[in-house]
């Protein structure tokens, strides 16, 4: 009898903590699905990752991206884009990939660096 593989979604999966993420999913035998804004992006990635398009501050487009998603994992960030880009991206995708999953209930992590000073401004 075969094993049924979980689905993990990864947000934010071509950033620098991202693709350690989708790495360690896929070398743990996970089906690894990569949120991605820019397709050409997604060739890093091993041939069985399922790279799809999507932008978190567009929720029209994350639908193909939950579907059917046994976890999702957020690394997704502003990168220093101040108040603007924190409530839009870090606040807000987050948001619109939750409405994404209407009935649908995965299991999620949120990883995130809001309220963490940079060193510089911190001193």
């Amino acid at each position: 009898m075969s094993e049924v593989r979980k689905t993990v979604l990864v947000v934010g999966s071509t950033g620098s903590i991202g693709h350690l993420v989708v790495e360690e999913a896929v070398r743990q035998g996970y089906v690894v699905r990569a949120l991605v804004r820019t397709p050409s992006r997604g060739r890093k990635f091993p041939d069985q990752v399922e790279v799809v398009s999507g932008d978190v501050t567009r929720p029209e487009t994350l639908t193909a991206a939950v579907s059917g998603v046994d976890a999702i994992v957020f690394t997704l960030g502003s990168d220093g884009k101040g108040k603007a880009g924190a409530e839009a991206i870090d606040y807000g995708g987050v948001r619109n990939v939750l409405t994404a999953l209407s009935l649908q209930k995965p299991r999620i992590v949120l990883m995130t660096s809001i309220g963490v000073p940079r060193l510089e401004t911190a001193v």
